[in-house]
């Protein structure tokens, strides 16, 4: 990596003027002073004694900020112009300072200050100044830290009642949270660490919350997970007494209970996931009791099989397929069928899922997909249902998301076309066609939040029987009073005009009723509903359908369409003795599909 410097200024003034004034600094813009002591730090040679017993210079200008307050010693700092962010005390650790190091201890340095490239899963640092190749660190953590301030409200007689009295994990776990024990605990833990990698025989002089406590944030400190070096510090917990174990629920947490497999899964750390699976057996069908939403204090039971489906902070493709491998091992060490159709149908029912984004749903199908490859008997009709009621909501969500954000930010977000190209596939394997149909209230919600591209992917996926019509018209028979307005708040902040959205919501309304003339079979009854549906959705009663609607070709779509739906025909059929243009643009209506995706009211 090429170091191109931030710090460009010779500083050389500023060592001058602190020399004769110690408070200079004091005057000085912040970012000017954080320049300033990674110039110290990283290009000065001001560690240079000047003669024998002389105090350095470096060390001296440094204290001279921080007692003036100039500069806060926990500060981030970046000392090149990339996402590398350090501490004092981590500078002072990559370059084996120990002198420095000893001072910055003593003023109060600390080393639980997560630092390194930006680079995990929530975006921020996610490694120690220990983490730094510094023999004598350790050692003078340990000499000259300072320990965690862990005063808890109750007294040490009361805290030894609580950890004798309940033998039992979940009952320990609930006395804890209950009397708040650790909300006063500091949440640093580095000095611990550093007293364990000195003599591991420390922990047999902590308490049980003590050791429960570090186990805890060993698994939860950093965004990443446990580094691979952890893993022997986290098995002496796991090994001392038994009253700690790889299932046992974590106890720093206010409400949630979350075990180390949750947080494996969470934190997309697969080494830690196949360490706890394959060397310490960790139970994979134990679920966590988590938040259902952020603030939202409701608690839902979550196993780690249920996470690696919902796809929470897969943001790409390498995410998923890093979340992929991860079911694979959940799968291969003891998850059992019942928790995989439970988590299916929790997914399927809760309202979590009504909050996906498309990157989220393609996640979701291609594990579920994952999943039935390895064991098609987790599908049984039951499932099917659920995925019948459940999966189109999530598919609203998709498309309400992706119309907002495409208005807002005039740009076609590709994931939406990709997950509504994947959707007939998936939906035919897990809700067969032929035993399965778009519900009459599903199509009515989804006309509510005109969910268009949806409506027309689904009509495509399960064929227009005849049958079906006169449910979906007394859906509508009374026009939805809640219906989503056609002039949204996206297209209030990109001030455009309301003709223009009536405009292209007309020509968007025009290709889905099209699209599903050609869908449905020619007769009377589909003919006043699709009408009937025209004026719910143009929110006019007295507008009449367009004469393209009916026009030959689209009639002899129309009995081809129920031709194949019968099985008396296949789409390879027609194909064949159609030329692709019309078969594609006409039979397959790619020009009416292409025509729901336009969200620009100028295009």
């Amino acid at each position: 990596m090429a170091e191109t410097a931030t710090i460009v200024t010779d500083f050389t003034h500023h060592v001058e003027q602190m020399s004769c004034d110690p408070t200079v600094s004091r005057d000085w813009p912040e970012e000017e002073c954080q320049n300033f002591v990674c110039w110290i730090l990283r290009q000065s040679q001001l560690d240079k004694l000047k003669f024998p017993g002389s105090t350095r210079q470096d060390i001296y200008l440094l204290h001279c900020l921080l007692t003036t307050e100039a500069f806060h010693i926990d500060q981030l700092l970046r000392p090149l112009d990339d996402e590398v962010m350090e501490t004092v005390l981590s500078m002072a650790v990559t370059k084996n300072d120990s002198i420095l190091i000893k001072y910055l201890l003593k003023m109060g340095a600390s080393a639980d200050i997560l630092i390194g490239p930006v680079s995990s899963v929530f975006n921020k640092p996610s490694l120690y100044a220990s983490d730094r190749q510094c023999p004598a660190f350790t050692a003078l953590l340990v000499q000259f830290g300072q320990p965690p301030a862990r005063t808890p409200v109750q007294t040490p007689a009361e805290l030894q009642e609580i950890e004798n009295n309940h033998l039992d994990h979940q009952a320990f776990l609930q006395a804890i949270q209950t009397n708040n024990v650790v909300q006063f605990f500091d949440k640093g833990v580095e000095y611990d660490m550093a007293q364990l990698r000195q003599d591991p025989d420390i922990v047999k002089t902590w308490t049980r919350t003590h050791r429960a406590y570090v186990y805890a944030r060993l698994n939860q400190r950093r965004p990443n997970g446990p580094a691979t070096v952890e893993f022997n510090r986290i098995d002496i917990f796991c090994t001392y007494k038994g009253d700690i174990s790889v299932n046992s629920y974590l106890i720093d947490e206010i409400i949630e209970r979350k075990n180390a497999l949750h947080e494996a899964v969470a934190r997309k750390n697969l080494p830690y996931l196949k360490w706890l699976l394959e060397e310490k057996h960790a139970d994979p069908n134990q679920p966590s009791f988590v938040g259902g939403l952020i603030f939202d204090h409701v608690i839902m039971e979550c196993s780690p099989i249920e996470q690696t489906l919902r796809g929470f902070l897969v943001w790409d493709d390498k995410d998923s397929l890093l979340v992929g491998r991860m079911m694979d091992l959940l799968l291969n060490n003891g998850s059992t069928q019942q928790d995989q159709r439970r988590s299916l149908i929790r997914i399927l029912r809760d309202n979590v899922s009504l909050h996906m984004v498309c990157m989220e749903l393609l996640h979701f199908m291609h594990m579920t997909s994952r999943l039935l490859d390895r064991d098609q008997s987790v599908l049984t009709e039951d499932m099917s249902h659920e995925f019948n009621s459940g999966f189109p909501l999530m598919l609203r969500s998709c498309e309400k998301k992706w119309f907002e954000e495409a208005v807002e930010m005039s740009a076609v977000v590709q994931y939406m076309d990709r997950v509504l190209a994947e959707v007939p596939v998936f939906l035919s394997r897990v809700t067969p066609p032929e035993h399965f149909s778009l519900q009459p209230d599903t199509f009515r919600t989804l006309t509510i939040h005109r969910c268009y591209r949806t409506l027309a992917t689904l009509f495509k996926t399960y064929g227009c029987r005849a049958v079906s019509v006169a449910p979906l018209s007394l859906m509508i028979a009374v026009p939805p009073a809640n219906i989503e307005p056609i002039f949204s708040d996206a297209h209030r902040s990109r001030c455009f005009l309301l003709e223009q959205v009536i405009a292209n919501h007309t020509r968007r309304v025009g290709a889905l009723i099209i699209i599903m003339a050609r869908l449905f079979p020619v007769t009377h009854a589909v003919r006043d509903f699709l009408l009937q549906y025209y004026r719910v959705l143009i929110g006019d009663e007295n507008v009449i359908l367009p004469q393209s609607v009916y026009k030959l070709q689209n009639r002899c779509v129309s009995v081809l369409k129920q031709e194949v739906l019968a099985k008396r025909l296949t789409e390879n059929y027609i194909a064949s003795r159609l030329l692709p243009t019309p078969f594609s643009d006409i039979f397959q209506s790619n020009v009416e599909y292409l025509t729901l995706a336009i969200f620009d009211p100028l295009a």
